[in-house]
């Protein structure tokens, strides 16, 4: 599953204990939403060793048009 995140202030998502966090806070919501069965959650380490990366805005604007067509089609499923 790929995620996205977005801050409202600089900080360093791939400093081990902020993604720690994230990946706790992740674990609690889904326990909060009753999510039942045997899960795990773990980050996935890329190549250069980071977790996450920054999204260029060509990225951001392509997954922003994924998104609108995945939203039309659950819309309009016939068409």
């Amino acid at each position: 599953m790929r995620v996205k995140l977005t801050t409202r202030v600089a900080l360093n998502v791939n400093d081990p204990s902020v993604s720690e966090a994230i990946l706790q806070r992740a674990k609690e919501g889904l326990v909060e939403q009753r999510i039942q069965g045997n899960f795990s959650l773990k980050w996935r380490e890329q190549p250069d060793g980071n977790i996450f990366h920054l999204e260029d805005e060509e990225e951001e604007e392509e997954e922003e048009g994924r998104e609108q067509q995945c939203s039309e089609l659950h819309e309009n499923p016939g068409s």
